[in-house]
């Protein structure tokens, strides 16, 4: 058996656009360049596999339901030609909890008792 483990490629939160954009991070999608390096990881491991004669007739690519994760499998799985795709929610990133994806300046106004504890802390 072989397991490959590869990670999204560049996202725009990765660049910092999302800071602006506010987009929940399930939404978060590629930039042009983490498309680009999709598809090289998957020419890369389409080479690889042929060089080293392993049959991927009976793979599975097991990935996460966030849309990065999906464009990342859908650009390298165009060298591999994988069918069986399967999505689980357990292979999300960490969730930071009740501000992830809240713009600041309504985690007041949203949640004034966790809100009043994290100013708190500070």
């Amino acid at each position: 058996m072989h397991i490959f483990l590869i990670r999204h490629g560049e996202s725009i939160s990765n660049v910092g656009e999302n800071y602006v954009k506010r987009i929940p991070d399930h939404l978060v999608s590629l930039t042009e360049n983490g498309k680009e390096q999709a598809r090289e990881n998957g020419k890369w491991l389409a080479d690889y596999c042929r060089e080293n004669e392993i049959d991927l007739s009976q793979a599975r690519i097991w990935r996460s339901p966030y849309l990065r994760t999906r464009q990342t499998c859908d650009e390298f799985n165009k060298y591999l030609g994988i069918a069986d795709v399967r999505e689980d929610i357990t292979l999300t990133e960490q969730q930071f909890g009740l501000f992830d994806s809240v713009p600041e300046e309504d985690w007041g106004k949203l949640y004034p008792n966790e809100y009043a504890e994290y100013k708190r802390q500070l």
